[in-house]
């Protein structure tokens, strides 16, 4: 980075524009709406209007002249507001983001703004010629105009269990695995350890069910009741509590201690702790309608909170980690860092996007089912272009060399976790949990890449390389060499919280399987939901106030509703 001391020297081209050259070779032009006059100081002084002014102030790099000429004949169209339109026919989805503009000073030109590279990689069509390209830390950004930006997504197959079939020899171990994991039961207090154990558990019910152990898998669903129904009707210690300052569900720890619960009190991570919680429930839910039923208030009020499609809900926010324009999620909450937003782990992320679509099958709701899935290929999209690393396309060397993020921010990226630096956490954070949404999220070619680098942690002496997190550099050498991972798995003794004996050998056993017998995707996706070529989804119930809740109520609120998904969607060069 390098710090911009003065401006060398300011030219009036008229009495709305200004071009200021800086002493690091960059010139930037400053529009106004109005006439504007600006007096410079030494170095290091800030640039200060030499009368007092009212109006719209934009300011753009210029990097030659023939861009310049671009942005002076769009300078008066300035985006307000926004929508987002999420729809998505049979297995391709649509992304449609509409901007509301305002014009000054003039009639002429169009909406100009930047659009990163999964946008274009969408579709979207942008501004030829590199000289409208910005370098950024998502890559080059690239000028686009118009007031309305089509992007289409292909969206992966899907399922509850892996589309591959589990290979014939090696259904007896993972049967001999089940039958040592059968009894797991979750053991922590706290909504993220306790979510990815019951997780886990739903997991090894699916496996139960797909090697044919209906009994074993109905005895593991009974139990996750158990475990899961303190959580939903807030009568376990660390109770959810529903805040009504933020609008949102809060661990009664977390509120008590902002560093309790990874933070939940204060908004980290919900997606993560929440999108494990709504897994499990939709998974017992598969099985058992009626207990899905009787607890649909409760788990839907969680999706509430992390995945609101509803803009007009009174008590929860619209989707609130997802990031519309850069389509994954931010997972920090309500503090404040230096290099603004962050998310860690993309695969958590995208765990929680597919929890809800699994939810909206197992409630028969096509529109929840749609609008999980979209969400769910949004974080992929971005998690498999600004995390995994396969080329120099968005990260330059050396950091590329490196294969992977492990903490993305606003303002930079971290070859790091917040838990430590050893590799096996920077690439496992990204793997975790292992579901059969993996699939997609998993790319043969960025662990062709990144595996010969993660390998070289297995014979580290200092520090000891731990089963728990040799399981999952296993599992990502199943992507690409699934007989020689079968034997490594063998070894492992213990096995990370949120993964089992059981989740490692059948995802394991399932890549080294004929893909001509992977199942289709379940039927839900299929449906069109649209009713125009580009629909807004839904439109919301006026929700009832709750004026007799108490003091801090357990999350009993109102049903899940659909409606628009608008954002404002600011911003220009």
């Amino acid at each position: 980075m390098h710090a911009i001391l003065e401006p060398t020297n300011s030219v009036v081209v008229d009495e709305k524009k200004l071009r200021i050259e800086m002493n690091n070779g960059q010139t930037w032009l400053l529009y106004a709406s109005s006439p504007i006059s600006i007096a410079f100081g030494g170095p290091g002084d800030a640039g200060e209007s030499t009368a007092a002014f009212s109006g719209i102030i934009r300011v753009a790099l210029a990097r030659n002249g023939e861009f310049e000429e671009l942005l002076d004949t769009n300078r008066y169209t300035i985006p307000v507001a926004g929508k987002v339109h999420l729809s998505h026919k049979q297995d391709i989805a649509t992304i449609r983001y509409e901007y509301e503009t305002a014009t000054y000073g003039g009639s002429t030109g169009d909406l100009l703004l930047m659009a990163l590279p999964h946008h274009i990689d969408a579709g979207l069509l942008g501004i030829n010629g590199s000289e409208k390209h910005f370098r950024t830390i998502k890559g080059h950004m690239t000028g686009v105009l118009g007031k309305t930006w089509v992007m289409i997504d292909q969206l992966p197959p899907i399922s509850w269990i892996s589309r591959s079939a589990i290979s014939p020899d090696k259904i007896s171990a993972v049967r001999s695995a089940l039958l040592g994991d059968q009894y797991l039961v979750p053991s922590a207090q706290d909504p993220y350890f306790f979510g990815k154990e019951i997780a886990a558990m739903g997991r090894l019910a699916l496996i139960a069910d797909d090697i044919g152990e209906r009994r074993t898998a109905q005895n593991i669903i009974e139990r996750m009741k158990e475990h899961l129904e303190p959580w939903l009707m807030a009568s376990n210690p660390d109770a959810l509590v529903y805040n009504r300052t933020w609008g949102g569900l809060v661990s009664t720890f977390g509120m008590q201690n902002a560093a309790a619960d990874f933070g939940n009190g204060v908004y980290n991570d919900h997606h993560y702790h929440y999108g494990y919680l709504t897994y499990a429930a939709a998974v017992i839910g598969r099985t058992d309608a009626d207990w899905l039923e009787n607890h649909s208030r409760e788990v839907l009020d969680l999706v509430r909170d992390f995945a609101n499609p509803n803009t007009e809900d009174p008590y929860f926010p619209f989707s609130r980690h997802k990031d519309m324009y850069a389509w994954h999620s931010w997972a920090g909450g309500l503090f404040s860092a230096a290099d603004a937003k962050n998310q860690e782990s993309t695969s958590e992320a995208v765990n929680a996007y597919y929890a809800v679509y699994l939810l909206g099958v197992a409630l028969r709701n096509e529109e929840l089912a749609g609008y999980g899935r979209i969400m769910m290929q949004m974080e992929i999209r971005a998690a498999q272009k600004y995390w995994q690393v396969v080329d120099t396309e968005i990260y330059a060397q050396p950091y590329a060399d490196r294969t992977v993020v492990g903490v993305l921010w606003s303002t930079k990226v971290d070859h790091a976790t917040w838990f430590g630096g050893n590799l096996e956490y920077i690439h496992g954070i990204q793997f975790l949990p292992i579901t059969s949404i993996s699939e997609a999220l998993l790319r043969p070619e960025w662990i062709s890449k990144s595996y010969p680098i993660l390998s070289t942690t297995i014979s580290r002496s200092e520090p000891p390389m731990s089963d728990e997190w040799l399981g999952y550099i296993y599992i990502a050498h199943a992507i690409i060499d699934p007989e020689l991972a079968w034997e490594e798995v063998q070894k492992l003794k213990t096995f990370l919280g949120g993964n089992t004996k059981t989740n490692t050998l059948y995802w394991v056993a399932t890549r080294s399987a004929e893909t001509a017998s992977q199942p289709g995707p379940p039927k839900a996706i299929s449906v069109d939901l649209r009713r125009e070529e580009l629909m807004v989804l839904g439109q919301p119930p006026k929700a009832p106030t709750p004026s007799n809740a108490p003091p801090v109520p357990p999350f009993h609120l109102v049903s899940l509703v659909l409606c628009s998904l608008v954002m404002t969607l600011g911003g220009w060069l």
